[in-house]
């Protein structure tokens, strides 16, 4: 009643206190409670008077409560304060500060208490402490970084297990001495120390890379960042340091700038082109050497496109095979050494051996590079040895050939100049000693001279038997087979000479009775002016057919053709040589085509090539 009275006739305080305060009296049940209360529980008046102020306490803390009251019961004066948690009308948790004492209540001693909602403080302090924990718990862990304070004046006060590992010092070793320790002296004589202070207290935060020291003396590349640290008034409170050795790290970079600056001095110094292009085929770097092989400054190409460097038969080419590369990976030609032709500044075309490469990172396909160098000489030297291993071939052939027909030459004359006459002695001689009447020496002599006749008789014989036996190299031959011989040894210089040869075999043998070097030849021959006549670009197109009969063999060049005039002496052999420098010319190709028991038929007109 004392206390209602004083709640009555008290000040503005006492008012305010029982209107923001949870207060309610109690003995083994809440007997009285204010509107606070409600507020604090959730629950009505009239749902909580009456009920076991136990009931609303936590579990975890209803033994503390009830000792709690045990002592308080028996230590009369004596108020109660602690801190634990109600569950509320809707199950939820909070903390509360509460304080008791004894009073008088309708006669008897019962419980007054206070309770303030400290919830939110409660998991700031708890939000608080965990973070420090796990502050700390990440100061001491880290390993690959030092993390370490310093104060105001850059002694230490706090030190990791990353800083003990990095530089040797154990935390007793360590605290309370300057942060210079870990310079070179060097560094100290320069004032790095402190002016790495300086600027991070100037500007929040410094960071910095340079050689540190360890306790053993031996030196690491870190990379340090310093922060300033100041409290909410603004006053400095110290720095702190997290540093990492990135030795590995400075050491790669030194070789990658070492490897750069020597690749730099050899794509300089390089007589050979060197270029590379994005995914795009843009050109992003040309070294010097560009302008000696294809007439351009390296900046006169950079940021356009690699096609402008090659002829216009090609470009199309290039783009839809880096396409294609980039879309399924898989290359159509080898990347190494290959020979295209270069247009140079002037428009003309150079030949060049190119070898590619490619940069790769992370499986994605980022730049492609190339060497190019300048093969002029060097094809113009094998196109020189070709010709002269092609044109010794062709005079070996040619002697054979020209001393086989010599040989028939001589034999029919044999046979006419020295058998015939021969046959005549032998035989006169033969009638003249049938008479008789001659003196003896005279018929020796005689007999002498028809023994000698029937001799150079043998002699001619045998040498036409052996022109025969010559001619026996007849055989029965698939003419395609000769045609793709031929096309071994053509194709190669007309591959040289961007000219294509469009090769279309009867898909049936076609067998003929052949000489197979003679028809080899003209075969040859007849290949070797259509190629002479071809511009480069053009196409020389080769035939064979067949009907049963007869063997059809077309070759046709788009070159430039024979007048009517010259035309009709093709098969002229002292006009023939005017028109065609190499080979063996139409007259002996037809009579080698006319021994196979075949006609050599010619078409042209000027500028329409021939047939």
């Amino acid at each position: 009643c004392l206390f209602w009275s004083e709640l009555q006739h008290g000040g503005f305080i006492l008012r305010q206190l029982f209107t923001s305060s949870a207060i309610f009296i109690y003995r083994e049940s809440i007997l009285q409670m204010n509107h606070a209360m409600e507020v604090l529980t959730g629950y009505r008046r009239d749902d909580l008077v009456g009920t076991r102020y136990q009931d609303i306490i936590h579990p975890d803390f209803r033994e503390m409560i009830r000792h709690h009251c045990e002592a308080f019961e028996g230590e009369r004066g004596v108020p109660l304060s602690c801190e634990f948690k109600i569950i509320t009308k809707d199950r939820s948790e909070k903390w509360i500060n509460f304080t008791s004492r004894i009073i008088p209540f309708e006669g008897k001693p019962a419980g007054l208490g206070t309770a303030f909602d400290i919830t939110d403080h409660k998991l700031a302090i708890e939000a608080l402490k965990e973070s420090e924990e796990r502050f700390r718990l990440l100061i001491e862990r880290v390993t690959d970084y030092e993390i370490f304070m310093l104060d105001p004046d850059g002694c230490i006060l706090l030190w990791n297990v990353g800083a003990e590992k990095s530089k040797g010092y154990k935390i007793e070793e360590i605290l309370g001495k300057h942060h210079s320790t870990f310079f070179t002296e060097k560094d100290k004589k320069l004032g790095i120390p402190e002016m790495e202070l300086k600027r991070a207290s100037e500007t929040g935060h410094f960071a910095d890379e340079g050689w540190r020291v360890r306790k053993d003396g031996s030196l690491f590349w870190a990379n340090v960042v310093t922060t300033a640290l100041y409290d909410d008034t603004g006053r400095l409170r110290g720095f702190s340091k997290v540093i990492r050795d990135i030795t590995d790290r400075k050491l790669a970079t030194d070789k990658l700038r070492e490897s750069e600056e020597r690749y730099r001095i050899v794509a300089d110094t390089a007589s050979d082109t060197m270029i590379t292009i994005d995914k795009d085929s843009t050109i992003i770097f040309a070294n010097p050497a560009i302008e000696k092989i294809f007439g351009h400054k390296p900046e006169d190409v950079i940021g356009k496109s690699l096609t402008m460097l090659m002829p216009e038969r090609l470009r199309s080419r290039h783009l839809h095979g880096i396409e294609r590369y980039l879309r399924t990976g898989k290359k159509t030609f080898t990347w190494k050494a290959i020979d295209l032709q270069g247009l140079h500044r002037e428009g003309k075309e150079i030949p060049l051996e190119i070898s590619y490469g490619e940069f790769i990172k992370e499986n994605e396909r980022h730049f492609f590079a190339g060497i190019a160098r300048d093969i002029t000489d060097r094809v113009e030297a094998e196109k020189e040895k070709e010709y002269g291993r092609m044109l010794e071939s062709f005079n070996q052939e040619l002697e054979t050939l020209v001393a086989e027909r010599t040989m028939s030459l001589m034999a029919l004359k044999l046979a006419d100049r020295v058998r015939t006459p021969a046959a005549v002695i032998g035989l006169a001689g033969k009638k003249i000693m049938e008479r008789g009447t001659l003196p003896e020496n005279t018929m020796e002599s005689l007999s002498a001279i028809i023994e000698e006749a029937a001799k150079l008789d043998i002699l001619v014989r045998d040498f036409q038997s052996m022109l025969k036996a010559k001619k026996a190299a007849y055989s029965y031959e698939n003419i395609n087979e000769f045609v793709k011989s031929v096309i071994d040894i053509i194709g190669k210089e007309a591959e040289r000479k961007s000219v294509r040869l469009e090769i279309n075999l009867s898909e049936q043998p076609l067998r003929i009775n052949a000489e197979r070097d003679l028809l080899k030849m003209a075969l040859f021959n007849m290949l070797r002016n259509a190629l002479e006549s071809t511009s480069e670009g053009g196409k020389i197109s080769f035939i064979t057919t067949g009907d049963g009969e007869n063997i059809f063999l077309t070759v046709s060049d788009p070159g430039h053709g024979m007048p009517k005039e010259v035309l009709e002496k093709i098969f002229d052999p002292f006009e023939s040589a005017k028109f065609h420098m190499f080979g063996m010319g139409f007259p002996l190709i037809k009579q080698i085509i006319t021994e196979h028991l075949g006609d050599l038929e010619v078409k042209s007109d000027t500028g329409k090539g021939t047939t």
